[in-house]
C-alpha cells in the first residue's frame, strides 16, 4: 500500500502510465484487509496484526485529537455498565485502619539458660566473681549478665524497627486515594449524557454564529479581489493555512511573512463585506457535522473514562492485596518479636535481682585488712621516743640534748584536698544544646532514630544559623543556596552569602537568578510553560529565534525592496544550519533552472533536507515573482553586497555544507537591463509559467 501510494501522488504518478490500475489497489487492499484487528477499546480503530498495541489510542491521548470521524453508538467497550463495573469495586476488600500491634507485657515466658544460671549461682561462685571483678579479670556472671543484657537491647532494637515498618507499610491511606479517584471518574461518567444535552444545547443556542462561520468558511481568498494580495501573497497564505474567509485571524495573518498591519486591514476589509452579505436562516437547523464533532467528543471522553475506571480497579485491587499480605507477614513477625521482647526483659529482670553483696563483703574484708595493718604500726611506733624537731630550729639547738617535755612538736596540717573540676554532663558527637537548655544536633545535622540517640549529617538542609547556606554530600561543607555565592570564596568559614543576578540554577535547569533577589527567569532561548507564570512553577520551554528579527522596514522604492528583502533572505539563510541549511541552499541554487527537481527527489538526504528546501522555496517565490516582473525591483535585489556565508564553511553542528552556487552565482536568464524590450518580454514568459505551475 505504501509503495502505491508514492506511486500515485509522487511526481511519477504524473507521467504516463504512472499511476497503479485500479485492480492492483484492490489485490493490495485485500491483503491489507486480511490483516487488519480491532481495537479492544475503540472498535473505530484497526491496525496492522504485527503491532502489538493499537497506535491510534495512544496517538489520540497524547494529541486529545480523535483521528477518526465516527460515532460510536452505547458504549465503545462491550457490555460495560457502571452499576456492574462499581459493583466489582465493592466486592474489593476494603483493608480499613491497621489493627494494633500484639502487646508485650503480661506474657507468660519462662527464663533463659543463662537467666536460670545466675539464679542457681552458689555462694562461693557469686564470691569469686566478686573477688576477679575487683581486680578487673572476667567472670562466668558478669559474662551472662552481659549476654542477657545485649539480648534485651537487640529485642528492643527490633521491635521498634517493626513498629516502624507497621505504621509505614500498612496504613490504607493509599487504598482511599485510589478508591476516591474512582468515585470522582464515576461521577463524570454518570454526567457524560447531561454533558452531551449541554453542548448540542449550546449549538442551537449559536445556530446563526454557525452558520456564519459555515458561510465565512466558503469564501476563499484565492478567488478574491484585495488590494495588495495577489497571487503570490495568495500562495504565502495558503502555506500558513489561510485559506478562507473563516481563517482570517489577527495573530495568524501576522505570523505569515510579509504581512503586516496594512494588509491585515485589507483582508478584515473584505471579510467584513462577506460577513454583510450573510443573511441567517432560521429554518436551517444545526449542522450535521458539528453534531458529529460533539458526539466524537463525548465518545472519546467515554472512552477514556472506561479505560481509567478499569485501571483504577486494577489499581485498588492490587493495592488491597499488598496492604492484607502486608499486614499479615507483619503480624506474624510482631507476635515472634513480642515473644522475645517479653521473654528478654524477664531474664534482664531476673539478672538484675541478684545482688552485688559479694563486692561488698570484699570491701569490707579489704578495710579491715587496712585497719588491723594501721594499729600494729601504731603500736610499733608508740614503743619508741617519739622526738619531732622542728625545720625551722636552727642546727646547734638541734645537737643538744633537749628534754621531751620542753620540746613543742610541731601542727602539722593535713594538705587540702585538691579541688577537682566541676563534673560536666557527656554528649553525643555532634550534639548541644540551645539557648532554652534543651539538647538539639549541632547545626547541619538531625536525629537519626526515634530515641535520639545518635545523629546523621543530612544533605541539601537549610542552615539555622546562617541565612541562604545548605549542607553538601560531604559531611561538615556548606554550599550557598540556589542562586546565591560566596561573599569572599577565600573565606568560606563565615557563611556569608550574596544574590548573584544572572547565575544559572543548580535545580531547575534554563532558569537564571533575576535581579531581584529571590526571583528567577527563563535563560536566553527558553520561557515559561504556563503564561502568566505560576508560582513555584519552574518549567521553561524553549523559544525558536523569531524569523521577524531578521525582517527589515518595507521600502516604497522597489528598488530598495528588492535590496530588503535579498537582505532578509541572506540574513535568514546565515542564521540556519546541518541539513536544513543544505536544502535551503539547494534550492537557492537550482530555483532559475528549466528544472530544478523537486525537494523530496533523490537529492534529498533527510527531512530536514526537505523541509529547508520548502522553506527557501516557499520564501523565494514571490520574491522571484517580483524579481522577473519588475527590473526596478531586480536591479535592487541584485545590488546587495552584504556579507555572505561561505557555503563550505562547517556550522556549529559539524556539518559542512556542500559547496552550491549562491543566489548570484547562478546565471540570469534575463538579457541586461539595457535590453528593456526583450527583458520585459522573457520576464513576462517566466511569470506566465510560474503562475501556470
Amino acid at each position: 500500500m505504501a509503495l502505491l501510494f508514492e506511486r500515485a501522488f509522487s511526481r511519477q504518478g504524473s507521467q504516463p502510465n504512472g499511476r497503479p490500475r485500479p485492480n492492483e489497489w484492490v489485490r493490495a487492499l485485500q491483503d491489507l484487509e486480511q490483516h487488519l484487528k480491532k481495537c479492544t477499546v475503540n472498535p473505530a480503530h484497526q491496525f496492522v496484526d504485527t503491532l502489538s498495541k493499537c497506535p491510534w489510542c495512544e496517538i489520540e491521548a497524547v494529541t486529545g485529537v480523535p483521528l477518526f470521524p465516527v460515532v460510536v453508538v452505547g458504549s465503545a467497550q462491550t457490555g460495560f455498565t457502571i452499576a456492574e463495573f462499581w459493583a466489582k469495586v465493592n466486592s474489593v476488600p476494603n483493608p480499613g485502619p491497621p489493627p494494633a500491634l500484639p502487646g508485650v507485657t503480661g506474657r507468660s515466658v519462662t527464663l533463659s539458660s543463662a537467666a536460670l544460671e545466675l539464679q542457681q549461682a552458689t555462694f562461693g561462685a557469686r564470691f569469686a566473681a566478686g573477688f576477679l571483678a575487683l581486680i578487673g579479670a572476667p567472670s562466668r556472671i558478669q559474662s551472662l549478665k552481659k549476654e542477657i543484657a545485649t539480648k534485651a537491647a537487640d529485642a528492643r532494637s527490633r521491635w521498634q524497627n517493626l513498629q516502624t515498618n507497621w505504621d509505614r507499610h500498612t496504613s490504607s491511606e493509599e487504598f482511599q486515594i485510589i478508591l476516591a479517584n474512582l468515585q470522582n471518574l464515576k461521577s463524570r461518567y454518570e454526567a457524560l449524557p447531561q454533558k452531551r444535552l449541554q453542548a448540542l444545547r449550546r449549538l442551537e443556542a449559536s445556530r446563526d454564529r454557525l452558520q456564519l462561520h459555515a458561510h465565512l468558511d466558503r469564501c476563499r481568498i484565492s478567488r478574491a479581489r484585495i488590494k495588495g494580495v495577489g497571487d503570490a501573497k495568495k500562495v504565502t497564505l495558503q502555506s500558513y493555512g489561510i485559506e478562507t474567509a473563516a481563517d482570517i485571524v489577527d495573530h495568524r495573518v501576522l505570523a505569515v511573512p510579509g504581512f503586516g498591519p496594512v494588509l491585515l486591514s485589507n483582508l478584515k476589509g473584505w471579510r467584513a463585506q462577506q460577513e454583510r452579505r450573510f443573511v441567517f436562516d432560521p429554518n436551517k437547523g444545526i449542522d450535521q457535522a458539528a453534531k458529529n464533532a460533539v458526539e466524537r467528543q463525548i465518545s472519546v471522553e467515554k472512552i477514556d473514562l472506561e479505560r481509567k475506571l478499569n485501571e483504577g480497579l486494577s489499581k485498588l485491587t492490587v493495592s488491597s492485596h499488598h496492604i492484607l499480605t502486608r499486614r499479615r507477614t507483619l503480624l506474624a513477625q510482631a507476635e515472634q518479636t513480642a515473644h522475645e521482647l517479653a521473654q528478654a526483659e524477664a531474664d534482664l529482670r531476673a539478672s538484675s535481682a541478684i545482688s552485688p553483696t559479694v563486692r561488698g563483703i570484699c570491701a569490707i574484708l579489704a578495710l579491715g585488712a587496712i585497719s588491723i595493718g594501721g594499729v600494729t604500726i601504731a603500736l610499733h611506733q608508740s614503743n619508741k621516743p617519739s622526738v619531732v624537731i622542728s625545720r625551722q630550729m636552727p642546727l646547734q639547738v638541734q645537737s643538744q640534748q633537749i628534754p621531751l617535755q620542753q620540746v613543742q612538736p610541731q601542727q602539722v596540717q593535713p594538705p587540702a584536698a585538691s579541688q577537682l573540676p566541676p563534673v560536666r554532663p557527656t554528649f553525643l558527637p555532634h550534639v548541644e544544646k540551645d539557648p532554652s537548655g534543651q539538647v538539639r544536633p549541632e547545626d547541619g545535622y538531625d536525629w537519626s532514630d526515634a530515641n535520639h540517640l545518635s545523629v546523621r549529617w543530612i544533605s541539601n538542609k537549610i542552615s539555622r544559623e546562617h541565612p541562604h547556606v545548605i549542607t553538601s554530600d560531604t559531611e561538615g561543607e556548606w554550599l550557598p543556596e540556589d542562586g546565591y555565592d560566596w561573599v569572599d570564596p577565600n573565606k568560606r568559614k563565615d557563611k556569608l552569602v550574596k544574590w548573584v543576578p544572572g547565575i544559572v540554577s543548580n535545580r531547575y535547569p534554563n532558569v537564571v537568578a533575576d535581579a531581584t533577589e529571590g526571583q528567577w527567569q527563563p535563560a536566553d532561548g527558553y520561557t515559561w510553560v504556563l503564561n502568566p507564570p505560576r508560582s513555584g512553577d519552574m518549567r521553561v520551554k524553549s523559544v525558536p529565534p523569531p524569523e521577524s528579527r531578521f525582517s527589515m522596514p518595507v521600502p516604497e522604492d522597489p528598488s530598495q525592496r528588492g535590496l530588503a528583502d535579498r537582505a532578509e533572505f541572506e540574513q535568514w539563510v546565515a542564521a540556519l544550519s546541518g541539513d536544513f541549511r543544505l536544502g535551503a541552499d539547494w534550492w537557492a541554487g537550482r530555483r532559475s533552472l528549466l528544472n530544478p527537481g523537486a525537494c523530496n527527489g533523490p537529492t534529498a538526504t533527510s527531512q530536514d533536507f526537505m523541509f529547508g528546501c520548502e522553506a527557501a522555496k516557499a520564501r523565494l517565490t514571490p520574491m522571484d515573482i517580483k524579481r522577473k516582473s519588475d527590473p526596478v525591483y531586480r536591479r535592487g535585489w541584485n545590488s546587495y553586497t552584504g556579507p555572505i556565508t561561505s557555503p563550505s564553511a562547517p556550522d556549529a553542528q559539524g556539518f559542512r555544507v556542500e559547496q552550491v552556487p549562491t543566489v548570484e552565482q547562478i546565471p540570469m536568464e534575463t538579457p541586461p537591463d539595457s535590453d528593456t524590450e526583450s527583458a520585459a518580454r522573457l520576464n513576462a514568459q517566466e511569470l506566465k509559467k510560474l503562475l501556470g505551475q
